[in-house]
């Protein structure tokens, strides 16, 4: 998450989150190397189940901007069906989810069943070409304005949907 005026030509950058693989070395490394780069900015390393506490620790509740890296083979299980809804009900109306992923594993159940829950909790899912000077090959998925308002939780009818959808 950033503070102040980073240089990454956000608008916003408090009201930006960020997640990124849970490799703790690598995690350790990217920290380090953001700290360095972005001297004004506040780099957090935690669990991306805790970001409803991190920002509130920060007196944010809303994110105008989530950027996910996690492989949505992560997001398996039970734990992993409720972090696309966690993240939408932290975005602001005009919020952006956005969701790095390997072209790959597009097709493969766990990456299926996430962009169907996320099509589902989102107005708007648009997916970028592949890029190819990636490797392995990776999309960006991005998913505009959440059905979930701001701070409140899932209703019913869109909580049953979307674990069906997972």
């Amino acid at each position: 998450m950033a503070q102040g005026r980073a240089r990454i030509g956000l608008r916003f950058p408090l009201r930006t989150a960020s997640l990124v693989p849970s490799s703790a070395r690598l995690v350790e490394r990217l920290a380090t190397h953001l700290v360095q780069r972005f001297p004004r900015a506040e780099i957090v390393t935690a669990s991306a189940w805790d970001l409803p506490g991190v920002l509130a620790d920060r007196g944010v509740h809303t994110a105008d901007v989530v950027v996910s890296s996690l492989p949505w083979s992560a997001f398996a299980g039970p734990h992993g069906r409720t972090l696309v809804p966690k993240i939408a009900s932290l975005l602001s109306e005009s919020g952006v989810y956005t969701q790095f992923t390997y072209a790959f594993a597009r097709w493969a159940p766990p990456s299926r069943h996430r962009l169907a829950q996320v099509r589902q909790l989102f107005e708007e899912v648009a997916a970028s070409r592949t890029v190819y000077r990636n490797l392995p090959p990776a999309l960006v998925y991005s998913a505009r304005r959440p059905r979930v308002p701001a701070g409140h939780s899932l209703s019913p009818a869109v909580r049953a949907e979307s674990s069906i959808a997972s």
